[in-house]
């Protein structure tokens, strides 16, 4: 019962886990390589990103989510993949009337911060709708694992980029690691119910 309700919480917390812990460990990464302001940018979009994406997302995924329980719980997941890929497609839009304006205008980030910040709200956004269709399949081992992965993928990929990219590396190590775990978790909710089956 404990591990279930351990695998329950980085279900419904994953992508904030995931973000909270990878902050930290790239905090301790860089404290002495990166300066003041690139921390602070790296910051400011990354607690943006999944500020602004749980707040767009939210509501869908509640909805979503017991769409999927009734479908589940009726035996009529023929439609499951299709529930996926339109929650992901609303959710993507309303994120990029967001994203748009905000990084492209209001914002003073340099354009390569400014691409990564909107690829990481835009994937936050997708964490949200596909880890809350994960609960559904009980399968907490995929899920913790694909978080697990994604942080040591992404805090890699921070460390080696940190020296000549600064902030613009670490956001570019959140970005490759949250977009690993999405694409681990969507494709194993393809398999379990996959389109048109």
């Amino acid at each position: 019962n404990l591990r279930g309700f351990l695998h329950a919480g980085v279900i419904a917390a994953g992508p904030w886990l995931l973000a909270c812990v990878a902050l930290a460990l790239m905090q301790s990464m860089v404290r002495d390589v990166a300066n003041p302001a690139a921390l602070l940018r790296f910051n400011s979009a990354a607690v943006l990103a999944f500020s602004i994406s749980l707040v767009v997302a939210g509501p869908w995924v509640l909805v979503v989510s017991r769409c999927l329980a009734d479908a589940i719980h009726a035996k009529r997941v023929d439609g499951v993949a299709s529930m996926m890929f339109k929650s992901l497609a609303w959710v993507w839009v309303l994120l990029a009337l967001i994203g748009v304006p905000l990084l492209g205008g209001v914002l003073a980030l340099p354009v390569p911060d400014r691409v990564l910040g909107f690829v990481l709200l835009m994937v936050a956004g997708g964490l949200w709708v596909v880890a809350a269709m994960m609960s559904a399949l009980r399968s907490y081992t995929t899920v913790s694992g694909a978080f697990a992965l994604g942080l040591l993928v992404g805090s890699t990929v921070a460390y080696f980029t940190l020296r000549p990219l600064q902030g613009t590396g670490l956001l570019l190590g959140l970005v490759v690691g949250l977009v690993l775990v999405f694409f681990i978790l969507a494709a194993r909710l393809l398999a379990e119910f996959p389109a048109g089956a």
